[in-house]
């Protein structure tokens, strides 16, 4: 099932101007559009059989690999970023939950009813910036855990999604207590 905020392009009834469509009935948008294609082929097959010549196959190929696949008619929105600031602070969109991870820890993520529109964007700690947003993410996790010698641990996850394909960065970072800066940490 089609989410309700996928964008999606249809055409209009009296022009050939793409249209974006956003809203639940965006199965009804794809299968009109099908539909039109569909109509189109038939009217181009029936004009060239009058005409006496054969439909092309190069053509053919290529409206049966559109019709065959919608992936060309949906446009993954871009998420509305919102800051965080891992000092403790929460908003009504950012849903501070225990780290099952890590005992004493906690995650930050975004409320499950605005998951689909928002998404973590840059992450601060009391005013300093540790990681920018990413207009490519589709979700982003954020850990943060102190450890027994105070040291602050925070691992950034980020989520992309490229023609279908899910892929998961995972950036961590820690801070002494002396440090003024965040330090990335590297995995071997």
């Amino acid at each position: 099932m089609l989410s309700r905020h996928i964008n999606v392009y249809k055409f209009a009834e009296n022009s050939c101007m793409p249209v974006i469509c956003r809203s639940d009935s965006a199965y009804i948008c794809i299968v009109f559009l099908l539909s039109k294609v569909a109509q189109a082929v038939e009217r181009v097959k029936a004009k060239l059989v009058n005409e006496k010549k054969d439909f092309m196959p190069p053509l053919s190929i290529l409206i049966v690999v559109l019709l065959s696949t919608n992936r060309f008619l949906v446009a993954y929105p871009r998420k509305i970023p919102l800051s965080v600031n891992v000092s403790g602070t929460q908003t009504r969109r950012i849903l501070l939950c225990p780290s099952e991870e890590f005992p004493g820890g906690l995650n930050y993520k975004i409320v499950d009813n605005s998951r689909h529109r928002y998404i973590i964007g840059d992450v601060f700690d009391s005013g300093f910036l540790i990681l920018h947003a990413d207009p490519s993410a589709v979700s982003r996790y954020v850990l943060v855990f102190v450890r027994k010698d105070e040291t602050k641990y925070i691992k950034i996850t980020t989520r992309h999604r490229y023609r279908g394909v899910c892929t998961t960065q995972v950036k961590e970072f820690t801070k002494k207590v002396w440090d003024p800066y965040y330090r990335r940490v590297a995995r071997m």
